[in-house]
């Protein structure tokens, strides 16, 4: 079952290693979503034995740079730019001109799980949250009444299980939003 959930129903927590807040969005044992606001550059926290992928949601950027410099940095320079490392990789994250907040997904070893950027309308597969950076977008279920509508800055979509659902965005700005998904053998 899928539910517009509103940020501010979302709790602020502390990072792990201190040095952040984060709101967790949605998970289970297999796999954690939340909303980080950086405020400073600062290393991120070690999550020994994940996987991570994070996305660009405000702001005006940031570098992951690899304590290994022989590794290059990922750079989120705008929204809809996503990367995917272990969360064993020891980095710090500098930004580029002020706060930023970042999505990110986390899941173990064995779980496969994919956060990408969604621009258009479609029909997506295995769907567990969908978070919306611009616009307004429609969800659309079996039965038609069942309509959920979510909006950058104030709610998402989250499911309990994978779902299809049709992803309609509203009129008005270039849409984007990031769907979290589950991935099953063969796909991805």
């Amino acid at each position: 079952m899928s539910q517009a959930v509103f940020f501010e129903d979302c709790n602020w927590e502390p990072w792990k290693n201190g040095q952040g807040l984060t709101r967790v969005l949605g998970g289970d044992a297999t796999w954690r979503l939340s909303l980080a606001e950086i405020r400073t550059s600062s290393s991120f926290s070690i999550f020994e034995g994940l996987t991570r992928e994070i996305g660009l949601m405000r702001g005006h950027g940031l570098s992951l740079q690899p304590q290994d410099q022989a590794l290059a940095p990922m750079v989120l320079d705008r929204a809809g730019v996503c990367f995917a490392f272990s969360g064993n990789l020891a980095l710090t994250g500098m930004l580029h001109d002020g706060p930023v907040q970042v999505l990110n997904l986390m899941y173990g070893a064995g779980q496969r799980h994919l956060l990408r950027p969604i621009t258009q309308a479609c029909r997506v597969d295995g769907l567990l949250a969908l978070v919306p950076v611009r616009g307004g977008w429609r969800i659309g279920a079996m039965p038609p009444e069942e309509e959920v509508r979510v909006a950058a800055g104030t709610s998402f979509l989250r499911s309990s299980t994978p779902q299809t659902l049709d992803l309609v965005p509203e009129e008005g700005e270039v849409p984007l939003a990031y769907g979290v998904f589950a991935v099953t053998d063969g796909a991805g």
